[in-house]
């Protein structure tokens, strides 16, 4: 029979297979007390919800029961482990609220940190692209020259092609790290108060370039 297996399995410590054979006990003939050895087995399992659930209707089907009162406590320390897991669990929820909140951006120093780098990659750029011409403009006034000489203007000529190297090599990286930025810039999390509000309305950004004959000015300035 399905109730004395269950019962030797219970004997036994088999919990797993006495709360499944009581359960199909309780299918097959609905008697009050197989709640109780449910109950109890679950109970066993440390499966605090299901015991708890077996208990409170078998006092419904069983309201006079000599072991009412054990059972009780039983059903209040069930609802206090209960309780306490669930809030030890509640600030997990709470932090992954607040990440959905915030949609995870990231932080805005990455954001500015690569913008940095581009203002400063094309500041060199232009600055390179610059001496470039002039290395080229001294060449060819050289070359044209009645006294020029092969090595003078060989000498010209390879500092205006490293500097045109230069210039190349910088505006390949100003062009990543523009692209980098430009990307960053909807990924970050600016911190607005008003979550709600447009982007464009929460932020924005400035870049400061200036060339002259003293040398190359960049930055940028951020408004949030």
């Amino acid at each position: 029979m399905l109730f004395e297996s269950a019962r030797t399995a219970f004997d036994d410590g088999d919990y797993e297979t006495a709360l499944e054979r009581f359960r199909q006990a309780y299918a097959a003939s609905p008697r009050p007390a197989l709640l109780f050895n449910i109950a109890t087995s679950a109970d066993r399992l440390r499966r605090d919800d299901e015991a708890l659930t077996a208990f409170e209707q078998y006092l419904a089907a069983e309201p006079d029961v000599e072991n009412r009162t054990q059972i009780e406590a039983r059903i209040r320390s069930l609802r206090a482990a209960i309780e306490a897991r669930e809030h030890v669990q509640t600030p997990d929820r709470a932090v992954d609220a607040a990440d959905d909140r915030t949609g995870g951006g990231m932080p805005s120093a990455v954001f500015l940190t690569v913008g940095g780098l581009t203002v400063v990659s094309g500041a060199l750029a232009i600055w390179a692209g610059v001496t470039t011409l002039s290395l080229n403009s001294d060449y060819e006034t050289y070359a044209a020259s009645p006294g020029a000489t092969r090595g003078p203007a060989r000498v010209l000529s390879d500092a205006a092609s490293a500097r045109q190297l230069l210039a190349n090599v910088v505006l390949v990286g100003t062009a990543v790290f523009g692209v980098g930025a430009a990307v960053l810039f909807f990924l970050t999390d600016w911190g607005s108060d008003d979550d709600n509000a447009p982007r464009a309305a929460r932020h924005s950004t400035t870049p400061l370039l200036s060339v002259d004959a003293q040398g190359v000015v960049a930055g940028f300035s951020q408004r949030f």
